[in-house]
This record gives structure tokens, C-alpha cells and sequence, in this order.
């Protein structure tokens, strides 16, 4: 469900208008961040089904990385927005 939201939302981010690449480097990093956001939410769901502890250790981990990873690209995209508007 929640890869399937950050597919929409890929999708209707890029419907948006681009203004002479205003905020090019910022979208760059916001198009990253739901790419990883969704692989996220692949190993969370995975993790569910993990067959083993070192397998279900794996996927929380790649899971935690993927989601933080999410966050500071972010972070930064909400930064670089800040410091243009």
C-alpha cells in the first residue's frame, strides 16, 4: 500500500510544472527520497515474511536504512527550498 502511494505520488510530482528548473537540485532530491521511501516500504513488508532472525535482522536493517535515507534527502530538498523562497 504505502510503495503504491509513493508511486502515485512519484507520478503526480512529476505533472508539476517545472518553472525554468527553479528548484531542479531540490526536485532532484525529493524524486530520490520517494524512490527511497518506497523501497522502504518493499523491506517493511518483507520483513513480515522473513523465514529466519538473520533474514528478518537483514530487511529491518535495509528497511531503517532506506527510510532515514528518505528523511535527510528530505531534509535537504525542504532546506534548499527554504534558502530559494
Amino acid at each position: 500500500m504505502t510503495k503504491r502511494k509513493c508511486n502515485e505520488l512519484k507520478q503526480q510530482f512529476k505533472k508539476v510544472e517545472r518553472e525554468e528548473d527553479y528548484f531542479a537540485e531540490a526536485r532532484g532530491h525529493m524524486e530520490e527520497a520517494l524512490e527511497q521511501l518506497g523501497s522502504a516500504a518493499t523491506y517493511y513488508t518483507l520483513y513480515f515474511r522473513s523465514e529466519d532472525a538473520a533474514q528478518e535482522e537483514m530487511r529491518e536493517r535495509m528497511m531503517r536504512q532506506r527510510a532515514r535515507g528518505a528523511y535527510e534527502l528530505f531534509k535537504k530538498a525542504a532546506s534548499e527550498l527554504a534558502s530559494q523562497g
